[in-house]
């Protein structure tokens, strides 16, 4: 009986070490793709891509494995028709496009291209007074004042005048020669830091460089910043952005994780290079090893090309 027990304990055991052995290979092989390209899978979930989909099904039993039920989102975008797409959207992902315009969300965008071949994000957050004045050219104070967006757009700018209009084009309608102070309404969080920031760069404009490194700091997005008040002005157009730590930031740590496998949901970013990614940190894997100077834009995937 014992000699059974034996044998059996040796038969399981060598079963585990290959299951064992398998998986550590087979996990081997999740190695990162950042670019967002989605599929639907079986289970009605959308996957960053087919090595995301692949990568999950390797640890999953055969009879339980996910399908591919088509390319593309699970869920269609739907849009609405176009005189509500050029009104009010309520949300808290405003980007600026590229005709002077702010919209609620990257999907009013997406949307829009239908009828705007086009159009296209410019970056996170909402247009600034010189983007407005830039995309309004000539006799840009009537064009202000007729636009219907002066009266629904909400995209608060503080003027040099430290008043705080509801849109750039409320700003220019009042006052044509208007500069913007960076950073939103008059006072608020993001607009003190980016004068601060503005004041540190008078005063260390002679300083040496022990003086200027101790207000250093290192973001998220793995860039050295001058100081936090830096930092702070630029996640205006950046909601991944914090500090990680005092001091320049070490290029010897890799950004890129080793497997997929805890990355489940994607939460696409679009690059400066104008592909989607499937997340934030996918983007700073790219470019660490895949193309140098790429940077954020905006969240949500990128807008195709007409």
């Amino acid at each position: 009986m014992n000699q059974v027990n034996s044998v059996r304990n040796l038969v399981v055991f060598a079963i585990v070490s290959f299951m064992v052995s398998h998986t550590d290979a087979a996990a081997a092989k999740c190695n990162l793709n950042p670019f967002y390209k989605p599929i639907c899978g079986s289970d009605g979930k959308t996957y960053g891509n087919i090595d995301m989909l692949n990568c999950i099904n390797i640890h999953r039993p055969f009879h339980r494995r996910i399908h591919v039920v088509r390319k593309g989102e699970c869920a269609a975008l739907l849009c609405p028709s176009y005189e509500d797409l050029q009104g009010p959207w309520s949300s808290d992902t405003i980007v600026c496009g590229n005709n002077g315009y702010s919209y609620g969300h990257p999907h009013q965008v997406r949307c829009l291209r239908a009828f705007i071949p086009t159009i296209n994000i410019l970056h996170e957050g909402g247009c600034t007074i010189r983007e407005v004045r830039k995309s309004l050219n000539r006799h840009f104070r009537k064009k202000a004042c007729s636009a219907p967006r002066r009266q629904f757009e909400k995209n608060i700018v503080c003027g040099y005048n430290n008043k705080t209009y509801v849109n750039p084009f409320d700003a220019l309608c009042s006052h044509p020669r208007i500069h913007e102070k960076l950073g939103g309404k008059c006072f608020c969080p993001f607009q003190v830091s980016c004068e601060f920031a503005t004041r540190l760069n008078r005063s260390l404009y002679n300083a040496t460089r022990a003086e200027k490194d101790r207000y250093v700091v290192c973001g998220s997005d793995r860039r050295t910043y001058r100081s936090h008040f830096h930092l702070e002005c630029s996640r205006r157009l950046n909601r991944h952005l914090y500090r990680v730590s005092n001091g320049a930031c070490k290029k010897d740590k890799d950004p890129c994780p080793q497997w997929l496998k805890f990355i489940k949901t994607p939460t696409p970013v679009c690059g400066s290079d104008k592909r989607s990614y499937v997340s934030f940190e996918s983007l700073l894997c790219a470019s660490s090893r895949i193309r140098r100077n790429l940077f954020y834009i905006h969240s949500g995937p990128c807008i195709e090309s007409g």
